[in-house]
């Protein structure tokens, strides 16, 4: 619950055989590189078939004849994850169960930004309901407590994620610049800070927690820059997106760097630990390819590492964080596919889409 989660009391984790024995059988079911490209060359009924055959059989078992297939595919695959996050936090003792709540908080964060974009746009809340991520921590009568405000100033403050200061940053904020993207920034911002929080709360794997974590913040930090770059936003306003406890801006300046041209930004990148990455995209713009490819090559470097650092402590926290990071990946994959097949997209425009 989000008690739990809000106190300030060490988190001590005590090394659990049975239940790392249970993420890695939990991790062995995720879909491998050779079930996509079967996938993309399936039509919806065939990949139906196929998931039923692998760990979604339950869920689309219990659907069957209920919907048309996409919107089968899609709701299957969405109680599939909110199962596997449950019973992770079923095998895991109270402590991990920390560690994997404020990991989910981000769904939450997601659905946040979905009903004020929802308000906003004058949707009714049934079809906002219908757009919100399951996967949190916050029961589904919160939203409905949300949902049911006329302000986007009581949204913020009736939010249960973050303390009544935060909240109140939040309104102050949305009343100065009178824009939704400023909102959800600072949104990911006080999430990031609230995980690096969580991580000084761990007095021997904090430190494994918290490297994972402002790698995240890096490549974030970096999507920001360069999102705002495109845009042409004042640095000052870009600065406030920026999480400081980020690696990356810790050892350059991004006002000096923001400065600079595009292209420049992006060979001053390729001096960092991202350099690979950002040689891979640039090729990639050669050929002409989709400028959103930066963002999925970030995205990549992050699974990898999350699946490198697993089998480097192949008995800390890493095999928990990085099993929902690839569950959470798998999802967006299985989706974005069975979207693609439904709008008969190209099936090598949504092969370059995937995360694999």
């Amino acid at each position: 619950m989000i008690s739990e989660i809000m106190d300030n009391e060490r988190i001590i984790l005590e090394f659990d055989p049975y239940a790392y024995v249970r993420v890695l059988t939990m991790k062995s079911l995720l879909l491998k590189k050779e079930d996509y490209d079967r996938l993309l060359k399936m039509n919806l009924s065939e990949i139906t078939k196929h998931l039923q055959e692998r760990s979604y059989k339950k869920q689309i078992d219990s659907l069957a004849m209920k919907m048309p297939a996409a919107q089968l595919l899609e709701r299957a695959i969405s109680d599939n994850m909110i199962e596997s996050f449950e019973k992770l936090k079923r095998i895991t003792n109270k402590n991990v169960g920390i560690l994997v709540n404020a990991y989910l908080m981000r769904y939450d964060i997601a659905n946040i930004k979905t009903i004020i974009r929802g308000k906003i746009s004058n949707i009714k809340n049934e079809e906002i309901k219908r757009l919100l991520l399951n996967y949190g921590i916050c029961p589904l009568k919160v939203y409905d407590t949300l949902l049911n405000q006329q302000k986007i100033d009581d949204i913020l403050l009736y939010m249960p994620l973050f303390s009544l200061d935060k909240r109140k940053q939040l309104v102050k904020l949305y009343h100065d610049e009178k824009s939704l993207f400023h909102v959800e920034n600072m949104l990911d911002k006080q999430y990031a800070q609230y995980l690096l929080a969580i991580a000084e709360r761990i007095p021997e794997e904090g430190e494994l927690f918290k490297k994972l974590i402002v790698l995240e913040i890096d490549i974030n930090n970096i999507k920001i820059l360069l999102r705002s770059k495109k845009e042409s936003l004042p640095f000052q306003q870009v600065k406030s997106y920026i999480v400081p406890e980020g690696l990356l801006f810790s050892r350059i300046r991004p006002g000096r760097l923001y400065n600079k041209e595009y292209a420049e930004i992006l060979h001053n990148l390729e001096r960092t630990q991202f350099g690979r990455i950002i040689k891979e995209y640039k090729k990639l713009q050669e050929q002409k390819k989709n400028s959103i490819e930066l963002e999925l090559l970030l995205n990549k470097f992050l699974l990898d590492s999350a699946s490198l650092l697993s089998h480097q402590y192949p008995l800390s926290i890493y095999i928990i964080l990085g099993y929902m990071i690839s569950k959470d990946n798998e999802q967006r994959n299985l989706k974005l596919i069975v979207k693609g097949k439904q709008l008969e997209v190209d099936e090598n425009f949504i092969q370059e889409q995937l995360v694999i």
